[in-house]
């Protein structure tokens, strides 16, 4: 396995480069969220990514959070659905 060092700049795409040769290096995932794309092109930079490509929101289904209590008080009046969002990016390498 290939590593490489960390990167000062990456660009952030919306589809795959067709002018650059390149190397995939790592699928990156995060919580969905107004921070997910600077969270993945954080991380992109830690292991030598040029770039990511952002893929699409994927949803795991939803968590159940007490309103008008909490579980540890007893009986919490009502719960309400949470969905659970990701954020998913390729890592790649440019090639020379």
């Amino acid at each position: 396995m290939d590593t490489f060092e960390p990167t000062a700049n990456a660009e952030v795409l919306q589809t795959w480069p067709r002018d650059r040769k390149y190397l995939e290096i790592a699928e990156l995932e995060v919580s969905a969220g107004s921070k997910a794309n600077n969270a993945l092109l954080e991380r992109a930079k830690e292991i030598g990514a040029d770039a990511i490509v952002i893929g699409p929101t994927h949803q795991h289904g939803q968590v159940h959070v007490p309103i008008g209590g909490t579980i540890s008080d007893g009986p919490a009046g009502s719960f309400r659905g949470v969905p659970l969002n990701s954020v998913r990016a390729v890592a790649i390498k440019y090639q020379p």
